[in-house]
This record gives C-alpha cells, sequence and structure tokens, in this order.
C-alpha cells in the first residue's frame, strides 16, 4: 500500500526554504555592500548565524525596553557572535562605559567623591556610542542609541552642575582663607601687642622691684646709720659718764688731799676730838680714810716723840 505525499507538509517546507534562502541572499547582498567583494567571504563565514543572530537582537531590544538593565547585556547578548571587527569594537564600547560608570557611582556612594574626571571618561565612551549611526542601524538597535544619547545629556547637566557647586564651594573657600588669613594676621598683631603688654609689664615689674630694692636699701642704711648714731650716742654718754666719774674721782682724791693737809696741819689732840665727834655722830668712815688717819696719827706722834 503506497503512502500518500503530503503537499502541505512540503509546501510548508518549501516556503521556510524559499525564505531562509531569500534571508541570506538578503544578507550577501549586505556583505558585498559593506565589505565589497570581501562581503562574500564574510558571508560564508557568518551566514550560518543569522537566524541566531536575528533571534539575540530581538531578545537584545526587548531587555533594553527596561530602563535599569545594565549595558554589559550588549556585550552579553552579542559578545559570542562573529561580528565585524568595527562592529565587536562599538559592542565593547558599551562595557567600557558601564565600567566607567559603574566606577563613578562606587565613588561617589562610598567616599562621596563626585569625581568629574572619571565621569568624563565615561562619557566620553558614550559620546563615541551615540555618534556610532551606522551600527545601531544595521542592528536596529537605535532606541537604545537615544537612551544614551539622553543619557549622555543628563550627566552633561550634571556635570555642568557639579562644576557650578565646586566654583561656589571654590569661591567660598578662597574667601574662607581670605577670612583666616585676616584672623591670623589679627591674632599674630594681637599676639605681638600682648607679648609688648607683657614685656611691658615685666619692665615695669623690674623698675618698681629695683625701686622697691632701692627703698629698701635706703631705709637699711637709714636704720644702719640711726644704729651708728645710737651707738655714737651711747658711746658719747659712757665717754661723758666715765669723764664725770674720772672728774669726781679727781675732786675726791683732790679733797682727800685736802683734808691730809688739814689734818697735818692740826694737832693731834684736835684731831682726835674730830675723830671721836665723828664716831659719836655715827659717821661711817671708809676703810680708806681710816687708814690713812691711821697713818697720819702714827707719822704725826712720830714727829712728837
Amino acid at each position: 500500500m503506497s503512502k500518500s505525499v503530503d503537499f502541505e507538509k512540503i509546501k510548508q517546507q518549501t516556503a521556510v526554504f524559499i525564505g531562509v534562502v531569500k534571508r541570506k541572499f538578503v544578507y550577501l547582498i549586505d556583505c558585498i555592500n559593506r565589505f565589497g567583494f570581501n562581503g562574500v567571504v564574510w558571508w560564508f563565514k557568518t551566514h550560518a548565524q543569522i537566524d541566531e543572530l536575528k533571534i539575540a537582537l530581538d531578545d537584545l531590544r526587548a531587555e533594553l525596553e527596561n530602563e535599569d538593565v545594565s549595558l554589559l547585556i550588549v556585550e552579553r547578548i552579542l559578545g559570542d557572535f562573529k561580528l565585524p571587527e568595527e562592529d565587536l569594537g562599538h559592542v565593547f564600547w558599551y562595557t567600557d562605559a558601564h565600567k566607567k560608570l559603574d566606577a563613578f557611582e562606587t565613588k561617589l556612594t562610598d567616599k562621596k567623591i563626585f569625581d568629574i574626571k572619571l565621569l568624563q571618561k565615561a562619557m566620553n565612551e558614550l559620546k563615541f556610542i551615540g555618534q556610532a549611526n551606522q551600527f545601531h542601524q544595521n542592528y536596529q538597535l537605535e532606541a537604545i542609541q537615544q537612551r544614551i544619547k539622553d543619557m549622555y545629556q543628563v550627566l552633561q547637566k550634571k556635570i555642568v552642575e557639579q562644576q557650578a557647586l565646586e566654583k561656589q564651594k571654590l569661591e567660598a573657600d578662597k574667601k574662607q582663607q581670605v577670612a583666616d588669613l585676616a584672623k591670623s594676621e589679627s591674632d599674630k598683631v594681637a599676639a605681638i601687642a600682648k607679648a609688648k603688654t607683657i614685656e611691658a609689664v615685666k619692665i615695669k615689674e623690674k623698675r618698681l622691684a629695683i625701686i622697691e630694692e632701692k627703698k629698701r636699701q635706703e631705709l637699711e642704711n637709714q636704720a644702719q646709720e640711726l644704729k651708728m648714731k645710737e651707738q655714737n650716742e651711747q658711746a658719747e654718754i659712757r665717754a661723758k659718764e666715765a669723764e664725770a666719774e674720772r672728774q669726781s674721782k679727781l675732786q675726791e682724791s683732790y679733797r682727800e688731799l685736802e683734808i691730809q693737809e688739814k689734818i697735818k696741819e692740826l694737832p693731834l689732840e684736835e684731831l682726835l676730838d674730830i675723830v671721836n665727834q665723828k664716831v659719836e655722830n655715827k659717821t661711817i668712815l671708809t676703810f680708806i680714810q681710816l687708814d690713812k688717819l691711821s697713818k697720819l696719827q702714827h707719822t704725826m706722834e712720830q714727829k712728837k716723840a
């Protein structure tokens, strides 16, 4: 029993084959238009991947509709295909832009530093991507190209704003430096004035100390002079007292001599009467006087004998 021919299936397979041939023919024309005769060589190397590449590009466009998607997805999806070296370079621009933007954001988040130079390096990559019109047209990625251009404009505005802030901060810092310098100069002048005041006070205190020392010396000298004066006066008084005593003794001696002379001239009987009267009148004679009278009496008795 012979099998019946499935013309519908053959028709579908033929349509699929014709579609594949048509796509590959169109791709061949594109390669020749882009690379000339070398386009044929490139077509032989890459025509087997055109269906898979189309599916990958559809997936890429779908992924790029998410605004939070990483730019690394471009290399992740297209990096495994055989692409012209120029196109592969454009793919890597997305990767480089992502890495530099990530480094900028990390520094901004972790260290709170808005590194304009680092951001400008990332923006250079974005600028290259925004200018690669032919690449994005070839792969129908104009939407992501436009997003990159918009991102570039936003970041450019951020840089202008940051530069304005830094300029304001720089001006504020300059003003603060001027104020600090003025304050420093003021403090320096005040310190010099204070030092001069302290030095003047020290000189004044030293001068007062010298004056006080002179006064003390003068008082000490005056006290010394007064003491010497008192000592001289005491010495003078003692000398006068000594002189008075000496004069008194001389007078007493003189009186004794006069008495002795008078006694010598008195008769013995009269002298004895005087002595007896002295005794009777309880007159106290000194030992010397008695001795002298005794000697005088003895002398007179010898003369009479």
